[in-house]
């Protein structure tokens, strides 16, 4: 599967990229900046969507979530829809989040770039 690269855009409107994140007017240089920030949430849920992957063989994503960027614990497969909404989070708990793509033979890409949110 050819790795395409994923971008995960949050519901308060957020966008992050590899190096370059603008989020409400603030700019921020990198993902270590940007998870040590307050950012804005409303309640114990997180709505995510990323570019979809073109390739033919794509079977689904997977969101991949936990409380740390190394320890993605969680697993939320969404089939064809480049987006989620994960609700079942704890209030006032940062949170990771990552996607991959699969194909119909199971294999995933690699993971996309990690983001965090603080959930309320």
């Amino acid at each position: 599967m050819r790795r395409k690269n994923l971008m995960l855009i949050f519901v308060f409107s957020c966008v992050l990229a590899y190096t370059n994140i603008n989020c409400g007017g603030q700019h921020f240089a990198g993902l270590d900046e940007l998870a040590s920030s307050s950012l804005p949430s409303e309640n114990s849920s997180v709505s995510l969507s990323w570019d979809a992957n073109s390739e033919l063989d794509l079977a689904g994503y997977r969101v991949y979530y936990g409380l740390s960027a190394d320890q993605l614990v969680g697993r939320l497969d969404v089939g064809l829809t480049p987006s989620a909404l994960i609700n079942t989070l704890a209030g006032s708990t940062l949170y990771f989040f990552s996607v991959k793509a699969y194909n119909h033979a199971g294999q995933e890409s690699s993971f996309s770039n990690v983001v965090s949110s603080v959930s309320k």
